[in-house]
């Protein structure tokens, strides 16, 4: 309960010796300058094998002057240029790069912007100019998963986690993380249709990886499988793919749907017979008879 203006500030204390901080993202004009200005009380604080307590711009070698000792609040100030950097982590450093004892009070942090680059960017494109061909090996150089360019970008296949990297159970919501573009980190995109239990991850004889999803039916006349949902389809359009199957013989008929409505004629379905124990590839070719988001 202790205030420079108010009755609360942010405190970072520490018997034994920490490297701490208390930080804050904020978005930033980039090519400009800013004044980072707060205010630092301290109570034998000391530095072992840190600095003290100051201020930061994390990722940058930006950071204020740093305090030790006993201070009253104490006004610390540092500029620095963003450069190209549209936000920045401010920290509240305890110790920095190394260890302190006591503690320190943070209180009345501001940004200040003292100076700005406008940018005028302008490109000129003379249309009267062949260039060179485009090589057909344009996507052969190295690229990183940046975000969604190859899942949902340049890569044709519409299906998250064909391989079943992760375990098909109950933990995805695929209502609640709608839209969300990286779901299928954290989970399996794919959803369990069918009576509790009819979906687990078996190791053994997994077609590929470590863990195949094995479904499994309890009484004649029972259906159960697993479900992918938010595919972008196009009216018209032709949609080919194909999928592994193994099992008993009594599991079949398998149906594979591409479905586009709440409709049981909103599909498109092939049906699968020839089930073994040994793994086969059944190819299909779908066509959608309507658009979705």
């Amino acid at each position: 309960d202790i205030g420079r203006t108010g009755e609360k500030s942010a405190l970072i204390s520490s018997e034994e010796g920490a490297d701490a901080s208390w930080s804050a993202r904020v978005t930033i004009r980039p090519y400009s300058r800013y004044k980072l200005t707060g205010w630092i009380k301290t109570e034998n604080l000391k530095a072992t094998t840190g600095r003290g307590a100051q201020f930061s711009i994390q990722g940058t070698e930006n950071r204020s002057r740093a305090i030790t000792g006993d201070n009253d609040w104490t006004e610390i100030n540092l500029e620095f240029d963003s450069d190209s950097m549209d936000s920045v982590q401010i920290n509240c450093l305890y110790g920095g790069w190394g260890f302190a004892t006591g503690k320190a009070w943070f209180d009345d942090i501001s940004l200040t912007l003292l100076s700005t680059t406008e940018l005028k960017p302008e490109a000129i494109i003379d249309a009267s100019k062949k260039g060179e061909p485009i090589s057909e090996y344009i996507y052969g150089q190295f690229i990183e998963h940046l975000g969604r360019c190859i899942y949902g970008g340049i890569w044709a296949e519409m299906l998250e986690d064909r391989k079943f990297w992760h375990p098909v159970d109950e933990s995805f919501d695929a209502d609640a993380e709608a839209g969300n573009p990286y779901r299928v980190i954290r989970n399996s995109p794919w959803r369990i249709i069918g009576p509790e239990g009819c979906v687990k991850m078996v190791k053994e004889n997994s077609y590929v990886g470590e863990q195949t999803p094995q479904i499994t039916l309890e009484q004649a006349g029972e259906a159960a499988g697993i479900v992918q949902s938010e595919l972008a389809l196009i009216e018209g359009k032709e949609y080919v793919g194909r999928v592994v199957l193994a099992g008993d013989s009594s599991a079949a008929p398998v149906k594979v749907s591409l479905v586009w409505g709440k409709m049981l004629h909103e599909r498109d379905s092939i049906t699968i017979n020839d089930l073994s124990d040994e793994y086969k590839k059944f190819g299909f070719e779908f066509t959608a008879k309507a658009s979705t988001d």
